[in-house]
């Protein structure tokens, strides 16, 4: 545990207790702020309480976690393909907005692991193109395991770790959590069994994952390369309406992402 995150910790477990006491003594000696402190430290007190002891406990990031920042964290969006280096296969995709940007790794598990930052892009076909397609394969008479199985979107993923070691660990934990959605719901998908097989020549160490799920009718598969190298984690992962082999064109993006990351790390050295 730092020193920052104890002090903060420690801090914030006091606060209540002590406005209560404050309060107490005040109330006691006739003033009418007292009572009022009293109600703060009862009321304030304990979420803030409780914010600081899962800041103790490493469950939660202190509000000065990682300052002031790793220096490859702003290069991180230098590691993902743009729309005109993926090619053709998506040609008529858009950046997804809500779904690209940097941020730092705040929740207290990934920190524990040794998460840094992350940079991710999101490259999908619009909304409106999604809801004609359906609806185009219904007005046809197809049953949804019948309609041309299409490409939704294609997701890449950098993660910046303190180190090799916690690299390793962020692939086992994604890998497991991923693996953990076997024959459950998810986000209103239920998931079916999970593929996980090993991928030589790629990165430090490298997975692939096939994940197949259903929301009502319609059939989805969730493929996914994860790796790392160095210090860094890449995951690519597409969404495709019924079942469209992604494996190889997800290799072959990989290779080129870990290239890349190779110069990002080289500039670190």
């Amino acid at each position: 545990m730092t020193r920052r995150r104890l002090v903060t910790g420690l801090g914030l477990v006091l606060i209540g207790p002590m406005l209560v006491a404050v309060g107490s003594a005040l109330a006691a000696s006739g003033d009418d702020i007292g009572g009022l402190l009293m109600v703060l430290g009862l009321f304030v007190g304990a979420p803030v309480l409780a914010y600081g002891y899962f800041i103790l406990r490493g469950q939660v990031a202190t509000p000065f976690e990682h300052a002031p920042g790793d220096p490859l964290l702003g290069r991180l969006e230098t590691v993902p393909l743009v729309r005109s280096d993926v090619g053709p296969l998506v040609d008529d995709f858009v950046v997804e907005e809500g779904q690209t940007g940097l941020a730092r790794v705040t929740s207290g598990g990934d920190i524990g692991l040794g998460g840094i930052g992350q940079y991710q892009l999101q490259l999908s076909r619009s909304r409106a193109w999604l809801a004609e397609f359906v609806a185009r394969g219904r007005a046809e008479g197809l049953s949804p395991d019948a309609i041309p199985p299409s490409l939704q979107w294609l997701r890449q993923l950098v993660v910046l770790l303190k180190d090799e070691a916690s690299a390793a660990r962020w692939l086992a934990d994604r890998s497991a959590r991923l693996s953990a959605y076997a024959d459950h719901e998810v986000g209103g998908f239920r998931y079916g069994h999970i593929e996980v097989s090993a991928l030589g020549g790629l990165g430090d160490e490298a997975q692939y994952l096939r994940a197949p799920n259903a929301d009502g009718p319609v059939a989805y598969v969730d493929s996914f390369v994860i790796l790392r190298r160095g210090r860094i984690f890449v995951s690519l992962s597409t969404s495709t309406i019924n079942d469209l082999d992604m494996r190889a064109a997800l290799v072959e993006l990989a290779s080129r992402l870990v290239t890349r990351v190779d110069a990002l790390l080289a500039s670190d050295a």
